[in-house]
C-alpha cells in the first residue's frame, strides 16, 4: 500500500476508533484533538448506552432501530480488536428496564410490538453464532413484567408498563483511559493534543488542515481527512463548502454522576417515549441520572454551538443535581433520587446533543426519533461522520477505514 497521510479530526470515541482501525491497516494517522487529552467531551459525558434499538419506537419504518442494533452487535467485538481483552474489565450496568410513561408517545401494546420486531431483526442478523454483548443475550425479546415484580420501584400513577430487556450501558469514564493508553502506544498514530482544527481546504489533490494551538497556527497537507468531531462537525464541513441538507438543533444537556447511596436500589431504566429521563447503575457503584426537562439548559441552531462548561461548578451544580434527581424520582422513587440521597460526590456534567430537524423529543414527528440517515458521508477524499449515537462509532469507524483503504489500494 502506498504511503499516505490521513488526518482524523476529533479525539472522542469516533475519532479514536477510526485512527486505531487505520493504524491496524498500516495507515499513518494524525489525530487532532482540541483538548489536552482525548475523550474530553461527549464520549465520556453520557450514560454509555449500547442501544439495541428499543428507544427508537417513534420510527415506524424500523430503519433507525435496525441500524442501532447492527452497531450494538459489532460494538464489543470491534473494541476487543482495538484494545484487547481489557474491554471485559469495563464496568457495565444492570440490564435496562424500559418504563412506559402514561403521558408518553407510545402505549404498552405498541411498544411490545416494536421490541418484538427489533428482536426478530437481531435474531436474523446474528443466527447461530455467539453474540458478544457484554455477557447479555440480545436475542431475548424484552418481556413485560407483572406489576408485582416492580411494585415500589416505579410510580404506578405515571407508569403503565415495565419491560425487562437485555440492553446495557458501560461506564464511559472507565473506557476512556483504556483508549487513551492504546492511542498513545500506537506508533502509526501521532496525537496532536491541544490542537483545534479550524478548517479544511482543498489544494490540488491534497486537503489542507488549518489548526491552532496555544502558541501558533498550523497548516498541514493530507491525502484524506476524516471529520469525526461532534459539536464542530458542521463548521468544518462548511469550510469545505458542504452545507447541511436540512435544519438542525444542538441541545446542551447536563446529567448527574454519583456513587450509589447505601440502601439504594441499583436499577437501570429508560422512560419512554418522550421528554423524560434515564438512570444507569454500573457494577462499580457509580450511578448516572438524567431528566430531560431539567437537564437541557441550552439550544442552538448555529453552525457551531457556543462553549458551555462541561462540568457545572458549585453551588449551581448541587442545585441542578437535586432538580434532576427530583424529576426522575417522581417516576422512579425506588432510586432514592431526591435531596441528600444523591450519594457521595455527585458531579454534574454535560455535552451537546445533535439532531436534524427543529422540533423536540415531545413531537412524534421529531427527527430525534429518526437517526437512520447518520453515518459516513463521503465528499471525495473528505469524509464527514455523523455518529448519531455512541453505539454506532465502532461500526462507522470500520466503514470509514474501508473507504480510505479502498482509495489507497
Amino acid at each position: 500500500m502506498p504511503s499516505k497521510r490521513v488526518a482524523v479530526l476529533g479525539g472522542g470515541l469516533q475519532g479514536a476508533c477510526i485512527a486505531l482501525e487505520l493504524a491496524r491497516r498500516g495507515v499513518t494517522v494524525d489525530l487532532y484533538e482540541r483538548h489536552l487529552t482525548c475523550f474530553a467531551e461527549a464520549s465520556t459525558h453520557n450514560e454509555g448506552k449500547i442501544h439495541l434499538g428499543f428507544v427508537y419506537a417513534g420510527d415506524k419504518s424500523l430503519k433507525t432501530a435496525r441500524l442501532a442494533a447492527t452497531g450494538a452487535l459489532s460494538f464489543q467485538p470491534l473494541l476487543r480488536r482495538w484494545v484487547g481483552d481489557v474491554i471485559d474489565s469495563v464496568p457495565i450496568s444492570s440490564p435496562f428496564h424500559y418504563v412506559v410513561h402514561r403521558d408518553g408517545l407510545i402505549d404498552p401494546t405498541a411498544f411490545a410490538a416494536h421490541v418484538d420486531r427489533v428482536t426478530e431483526f437481531i435474531r436474523t442478523t446474528a443466527p447461530g453464532r455467539n453474540v458478544e454483548y457484554f455477557g447479555q443475550d440480545p436475542t431475548l425479546s424484552p418481556q413485560p413484567l407483572p406489576s408485582a415484580a416492580y411494585d415500589g420501584l416505579y410510580d404506578p400513577a405515571k407508569v403503565s408498563a415495565v419491560f425487562q430487556t437485555s440492553e446495557i450501558s458501560f461506564d464511559p469514564e472507565a473506557l476512556a483511559p483504556i483508549f487513551r493508553q492504546r492511542l498513545a502506544e500506537t506508533h502509526e498514530i501521532r496525537l496532536l493534543l491541544g490542537r483545534k482544527a479550524l478548517s479544511v481546504v482543498p489544494r490540488n489533490t491534497e486537503l489542507l488542515v488549518y489548526s491552532v494551538d496555544a502558541e501558533d497556527e498550523h497548516s498541514e497537507a493530507y491525502d484524506h481527512v476524516v471529520n469525526a468531531s461532534w459539536a464542530g462537525r458542521l463548521q468544518l464541513d462548511a469550510s469545505m463548502g458542504i452545507a447541511p441538507q436540512e435544519n438542525w438543533t444542538f441541545r446542551f444537556k447536563y446529567f448527574v454522576r454519583s456513587t450509589l447511596p447505601l440502601g439504594a436500589h441499583a436499577v437501570s431504566a429508560t422512560i419512554v417515549l418522550g421528554p423524560f429521563g434515564d438512570t444507569a447503575s454500573y457494577s462499580n457503584g457509580v450511578r448516572y441520572l438524567s431528566w430531560y426537562p431539567t437537564g437541557v439548559v441550552a439550544r442552538s441552531n448555529d453552525i457551531e454551538p457556543p462553549d458551555i462548561a462541561a462540568t457545572l461548578a458549585e453551588p449551581d451544580g448541587r442545585a441542578l443535581a437535586a432538580a434532576i434527581a427530583s424529576g426522575l424520582g417522581r417516576v422512579i422513587p425506588s432510586t432514592l433520587c431526591c435531596g441528600d440521597s444523591l450519594g457521595s460526590g455527585p458531579v454534574v456534567k454535560g455535552g451537546w446533543i445533535f439532531a436534524r430537524g427543529s422540533t423536540d423529543i415531545d413531537d412524534p414527528a421529531s427527527r430525534f426519533h429518526q437517526r437512520c440517515d447518520v453515518g459516513v458521508h463521503a465528499h471525495g477524499r473528505y469524509l464527514s461522520i455523523d455518529t448519531g449515537k455512541l453505539t454506532m462509532a465502532p461500526l462507522f469507524a470500520v466503514r470509514a477505514a474501508d473507504r480510505i483503504t479502498g482509495w489507497l489500494a
